[in-house]
């Protein structure tokens, strides 16, 4: 029984018993007939008011499905619903379409709604950006300088000469700030319509596009119109993996024993996902696994005792005379250079003819090894 209903037959229920009182006292029947014409006056209102309810509950329920209710449409569970609480009881059809699952399983009778959020995909961005050193430049070619040649010394005797030249030898690298762009197109049919933020949606998703296409510039760019890749470097020392299409653990010694004992301090592996799984199966001759978890969520795992940056836009281990993994101090080795942040120009205008707003992107960019003998690559290769 709705509320409403309860409400009709209480008040029923308590005119009969007014009468009765009113009966047994005619004495009083003046001032008690006042009292029972303000009553049934109250009554009288409250009556109109639920039957007014209930009409416009029905009238909404109603209103709303049908292809004549536009964007306010509900769902015919939440009709259902709607007409529960006015009546007090729903048909079967409407039971089985309200019910979203059965008793002994918990379920409830509930409206299924769209629900106003989609469900992303997870992806991969940013992890060379995070470990490399990023520059905020102006200019669309960037000269960082950088040592070629170590400084020497010499022994003396007391009266020798002293004038041998010492000093080392610099170098300067030239990178270009490349432009990355990216375009969408929505109708604004669509942009109107929507119960979510569809604009809103398909920006960030551009933007995070944008992201890992530039990720995956970082990871192996040819430096043409793009950025150099740190795993594309032609000036890297490279050893080999020990095995044709797979990594051993002696060429991980290897990889430790070709950087300088300085790029050891800030030293870090990084390569794909897959690659990692390939060394997470070599063992020590304990029997342990040389890669060891990191000790919190937030600590990344670890290799001899280094950290392991994981890129899936890394080549794999399993394809021969791929460069798969680096290992260094690659914050030295490998330079970003961001010529502006990323901009967005939103345009309503041209493409009004056919019902669509464009939405473009740019960001500048550029990247190179600029220091390579502080890192080392691993071949595929026996």
């Amino acid at each position: 029984m709705s509320e409403t209903t309860e409400i009709k037959n209480t008040m029923a229920k308590y005119g009969k018993e007014l009468d009765a009182i009113l009966n047994s006292h005619k004495e009083n029947s003046e001032s008690i007939m006042d009292v029972k014409a303000k009553i049934e006056e109250q009554t009288k209102t409250i009556t109109e008011l639920t039957n007014n309810l209930d009409a416009r509950l029905l009238t909404l329920a109603k209103g709303q499905i049908g292809d004549l209710a536009g964007k306010h449409v509900i769902s015919p569970e939440a009709k259902s619903v709607i007409e529960f609480i006015c009546k007090g009881s729903i048909d079967e059809l409407s039971k089985k379409a309200a019910t979203v699952a059965d008793v002994q399983s918990g379920g409830y009778v509930a409206p299924s709604e769209f629900v106003a959020n989609i469900v992303q995909k997870l992806r991969d961005s940013g992890a060379i950006r995070s470990i490399s050193e990023v520059i905020n430049v102006t200019g669309s070619i960037v000269q960082i300088p950088f040592e070629t040649d170590d400084s020497t010394t010499h022994w003396v005797g007391e009266t020798e000469s002293r004038d041998n030249s010492d000093s080392g030898g610099l170098g300067l690298a030239n990178i270009t700030t490349n432009e990355i762009v990216g375009t969408i197109k929505i109708s604004n049919r669509l942009l109107m319509s929507a119960m979510t933020d569809i604009e809103g949606y398909f920006v960030n998703k551009l933007i995070d596009k944008l992201n890992r296409s530039t990720e995956n510039a970082f990871a192996v760019g040819t430096g043409n119109k793009q950025p150099e890749g740190l795993f594309a470097s032609s000036k890297v020392a490279t050893v080999n993996s020990g095995a044709a299409t797979n990594v051993t653990s002696n060429g991980l010694l290897d990889m430790i024993a070709a950087v300088p004992t300085d790029a050891l301090d800030r030293g870090r592996f990084v390569m794909s996902n897959k690659t990692m799984i390939g060394f997470a199966k070599l063992k020590d001759s304990n029997g342990q696994y040389l890669l060891q978890p990191g000790m919190s969520a937030a600590l990344p795992p670890t290799l001899w005792g280094y950290p392991v940056t994981m890129s899936s836009f890394a080549p794999v281990h399993t394809t021969a005379s791929n460069k798969c993994a680096v290992f260094g101090d690659v914050a030295s080795a490998y330079k970003i250079v961001q010529a502006s942040a990323m901009s967005m120009t939103r345009d309503n205008v041209t493409s009004i003819q056919n019902g669509i707003t464009n939405i473009w992107f740019d960001s500048f960019v550029g990247a190179q090894v600029v220091m390579p003998s502080s890192i080392v690559y691993m071949k595929v290769s026996a």
